[in-house]
């Protein structure tokens, strides 16, 4: 919407500020997500009403901002909990709605995390073998990888399930940041400078199609499931 391609980025481009109405989303619902992307924890309430958890959950479906809001669903939701439809079912949508968009998040959130992880392991238990894989740096190129590698994994606050303190964004950060020096990219080597151990390319190209491919929550699967 804020790009060139539509009028209301032509605005933002030519003016610097724009006022974007958003006369379907519920404001008070709307400002306590906004709240919790920008950090302003203190304004985010620890307690709300069913009827505003319904409207954050198909808020953060609508703008798929399921990580951005990824640690406060189940505090949302436990304090409800005791009100869950039993035999009444007045309540069974709205309920279908927010576990379907809130409490997926945090499976979506370990899904994503599994696959990096993966990813970073294969890399490791490969150059563990006795096998070369660098043709031209040797035994001494793989095992400057694997040191590189393990050194680097141990930086993230936790590499086991469930990942506790670990997002996908701040993950996906560390391996991009991630220095994998090899012997054959080091200026000055005396072997032919050929960048033949792309692990970095292929481990920053790894993660962000793991991110593209998972994506988000749909709210039009759980509509398809209801009929």
């Amino acid at each position: 919407m804020l790009s060139r391609d539509f009028n209301e980025g032509v605005t933002l481009e030519k003016q610097g500020v724009l006022e974007v109405p958003l006369p379907d989303d519920d404001h008070a619902a709307l400002l306590i997500v906004l709240n919790v992307i920008h950090g302003h924890i203190r304004k985010v309430p620890r307690q709300i009403d069913l009827q505003t958890l319904t409207k954050i959950a198909v808020l953060v479906d609508k703008y798929e901002f399921h990580e951005s809001v990824e640690w406060f669903p189940d505090s949302w939701i436990d304090h409800l909990k005791s009100n869950l439809p039993t035999a009444d079912i007045t309540n069974v949508a709205a309920w279908l709605c927010i576990f379907w968009s809130l409490d997926a998040i945090n499976d979506l959130r370990e899904k994503s995390l599994l696959e990096i992880v993966s990813k970073l392991r294969a890399y490791m238990e490969t150059y563990q073998s006795p096998d070369i894989h660098c043709q031209k740096g040797g035994f001494d190129c793989d095992a400057l990888v694997l040191g590189a590698l393990t050194k680097g994994w141990m930086a993230p606050k936790s590499t086991e399930s469930p990942y506790a303190g670990v997002s996908v964004k701040s993950l996906t950060e560390h391996v991009r940041k991630l220095p994998v020096p090899s012997l054959c990219s080091v200026n000055g080597h005396r072997r032919e400078k050929r960048k033949c151990c792309k692990v970095k390319d292929d481990l920053e190209s790894a993660t962000y199609w793991i991110v593209r491919i998972i994506g988000g929550l749909d709210l039009w699967d759980f509509a398809e499931m209801s009929e």
